[in-house]
């Protein structure tokens, strides 16, 4: 989620400014008011801030999604803090037992925000935007508690890479958060260019190959181009009927094959899945998408990329100690349900079976002292 700067002729002291994610959720008086969050990195701090512009009035779209950035606030108001542990945990900062409770004190607040957007109305022009801020909510929740589960495993290198599956599993949320937000866009005060502000947008599909995320043993590598990603202003397009052949002809595994794989912990199954969802996933991004409905393959691609963590997971359950197997298996069964979530029903259905009550608010618990 990290701002990238970009070096301009005759321009000194640039700002980076992030237009989607998360982390537009850490301003919301920013937001609330019609303007753009800034990133927390990548900001000089010898700038000077740029001349401010006049405030624009607000839309309806503006109007609603500063009610949800409220929805938000539990999280926003520890997810600094959190993050910051998180970074520190993985390089043995910080201990099993602050990472813990950081992460438990997380799911409450997102428990919260889950039971406040689960009431929510949604917005007469874009209905889908609230449906997907709960999908955020929900795989912010699968971060955090895969972030708990992993402080019970020991050190070694199943450790390491639930570590790495913790910061995908957030990445994919932010994603699915922009979903929503990019829903919204059209009903909103567009955004305006600032002198000294350099607009960089979040590519939509991470590529875990081209960074530092990537799977590796004793999880699945499952390799791929390692070219980063730039967001892309447009793009080719296709009917719907022919995308639709193209996800029905490209070899996903099916939702009873997935179910059966994550519940027995058959590994190689599971490596060969986690492969199979995330090439696919692929696959969709490079092919055009459905004429005027980028969003449905975008969110098509998510959902893949979250099954394929699903299958990671899983994997990790099948090699855990039988004391820390359960939580690994509740979180992969619980990434499968979001990744049957996020499925378009025109697609036909996609049920693996897991009960749905998996991704319902997380009841508070006390932290540990």
């Amino acid at each position: 989620m990290a701002s990238t700067k970009k070096k301009q002729p005759q321009a000194t002291g640039l700002r980076s400014r992030k237009v989607q994610g998360f982390a537009a959720l850490l301003v919301v008086a920013a937001v609330a008011s019609g303007a753009v969050a800034w990133s927390l990195s990548g900001s000089d701090s010898k700038s000077s801030a740029p001349d401010p512009q006049p405030t624009p009035t607000l839309t309806a779209g503006d109007k609603y999604q500063a009610e949800v950035i409220k929805d938000f606030a539990g999280m926003s108001s520890t997810l600094v803090s959190y993050l910051q542990t998180v970074q520190n945990w993985g390089k043995d900062k910080v201990d099993d037992q602050q990472m813990a409770a950081a992460a438990q004190s997380m799911l409450n607040a997102i428990g919260d925000t889950q039971q406040v957007l689960s009431v929510r109305t949604s917005f007469d022009q874009a209905p889908r935007a609230v449906i997907d801020y709960r999908f955020a909510a929900d795989g912010y929740a699968q971060a955090a508690a895969l972030a708990k589960a992993t402080t019970a495993v020991p050190h070694g290198a199943l450790r390491t890479q639930l570590q790495l599956a913790v910061n995908r599993v957030q990445t994919l949320s932010d994603r699915v958060f922009d979903q929503a937000q990019a829903e919204l866009k059209p009903y909103m005060t567009p955004e305006q260019d600032t002198p000294g502000v350099v607009m960089r947008r979040t590519p939509e599909i991470p590529n875990w190959a081209a960074g530092s995320y990537a799977p590796a043993t004793p999880l699945t590598d499952v390799k791929g181009d390692k070219t980063q990603r730039e967001y892309q202003d447009t793009r080719p397009e296709q009917s719907f009927t022919a995308w639709a052949k193209l996800v029905h002809g490209a070899g996903l595994p099916s939702a009873k094959e997935e179910a059966g794989a994550i519940s027995d912990g058959t590994l190689p199954a599971l490596r060969t899945q986690a492969v199979d969802f995330t090439k696919v996933s692929d696959l969709l991004y490079a092919k055009p998408d459905p004429r005027g409905e980028r969003l449905i393959n975008t969110r098509l691609q998510l959902a893949l990329l979250l099954d394929a963590e699903a299958t990671q997971v899983g994997q990790a359950a099948a090699l855990a100690t039988s004391s820390d197997r359960d939580a690994l298996l509740t979180v992969a069964k619980s990434l499968a349900v979001l990744g049957d979530r996020l499925w378009d029903a025109r697609l036909g259905a996609r049920d693996t079976g897991f009960p749905a009550a998996l991704l319902q608010p997380v009841v508070s618990t006390p932290t540990p002292s």
